[in-house]
């Protein structure tokens, strides 16, 4: 009797050990985590480039509001989808060519029709511009802008401007998206949960580390770079899933975390770390369907999800850190960090 009534403490106990373990664990947060919001959000206005542009009026009275309205943003705009200036003189019969070609019209059309607003989004930008303007007090906030780039697989980016295409995030099952010649792995990242993070994560590698693929860096700094971007995405975006943030499946993302150990050992004992090769760099790094040098069962961009883990492994052991340190902090500095 005795002997039964210990165990049953020891259960009680171990329970209650455990409830106090699992409390302090689901309580423990990461330095990204710990900027509250404000009860009121700056609102964040979108700019419709899309919409102006399929606007029916008379093609020389469309190009030239346009000019007057969007300024440098419409000329860097028609140069990206025309290849023109939007003042050449073949300026008009372009934007005709665009603005009713058959595929053209029906993705413009697939847009409006998943998209019927865009309150959501609004709302998201909001909350991830505080945070920017929290952590990076004197910078100005980009300006969003949604264009219509005929699903263009290499999008507009700049430093100054959110540019975002709807037409990436019908929804990998859209009857559009199925009969349009993408990959299969390209199309499972089609969903409207990845829009927010991949406007986001474009507008800071261009602000922040526009030569990531500068020749001349190894296969750490590289890395180490993307991992950097990630991580100000971490603090934009400080409760949004990971595996949304690096743009992969859920499944991917576990796999990548369950490998983490074996690919790091990989990685170190083939001489990656420290290699210039270009081709062997993007093996790791490119868009595609697994990371090609490592195995066909892994998800794609194993280094820079790698990079982002030991950036985040500097940041929560140096929890006093500025995000401006961390963009400043060397790679091998970083690297000393990196545990797993």
């Amino acid at each position: 009797m005795g002997k039964n009534r210990l165990m049953t403490q020891k259960k009680k106990y171990g329970f209650y050990f455990l409830l106090a373990l699992t409390s302090w664990a689901c309580t423990q947060t990461d330095p990204w985590q710990k900027v509250d919001l404000p009860k009121q959000l700056s609102p964040v206005k979108i700019e419709r480039l899309d919409t102006a542009v399929f606007f029916k009026e008379p093609l020389a009275e469309k190009n030239k509001r346009l000019q007057e309205k969007f300024g440098a943003v419409y000329e860097n705009y028609f140069v990206y989808m025309m290849g023109i200036s939007c003042q050449d003189e073949y300026a008009e019969k372009a934007l005709e060519y665009l603005t009713e070609d058959n595929l053209q019209v029906e993705i413009y059309q697939e847009t409006q029709k998943v998209f019927p607003n865009l309150d959501v989004l609004a709302k998201n930008l909001s909350a991830a511009f505080f945070y920017l303007k929290y952590y990076f007090p004197n910078d100005t906030l980009p300006a969003v802008y949604v264009v219509h780039d005929g699903m263009k697989y290499n999008p507009l980016v700049d430093a100054k401007n959110i540019y975002i295409s709807l037409g990436f995030y019908l929804g990998k099952d859209n009857e559009l998206v199925q009969k349009l010649a993408y990959p299969d792995y390209f199309k499972v990242r089609m969903e409207k949960d990845y829009l927010l993070s991949d406007a986001l994560l474009l507008y800071l590698t261009a602000k922040y580390y526009p030569d990531n693929e500068d020749k001349d860096m190894n296969f750490l700094q590289t890395v180490v770079n993307a991992g950097k971007t990630l991580y100000l995405l971490d603090l934009l975006l400080p409760y949004t899933a990971d595996y949304l943030k690096i743009k992969y499946t859920q499944s991917q993302y576990q796999w990548a975390k369950a490998h983490e150990k074996d690919t790091w050992q990989y990685i170190l004992q083939n001489g990656i770390l420290y290699s210039n090769e270009t081709w062997r760099i993007n093996q790791w790094v490119v868009t595609a369907p697994f990371t090609a040098e490592y195995s066909n069962e892994s998800p794609d961009r194993l280094g820079e999800y790698l990079g982002w883990q030991m950036v985040r492994h500097f940041v929560r052991q140096n929890h006093a850190i500025s995000p401006q340190e961390v963009l400043q902090t060397d790679a091998i500095q970083i690297l000393k960090y990196y545990k797993n």
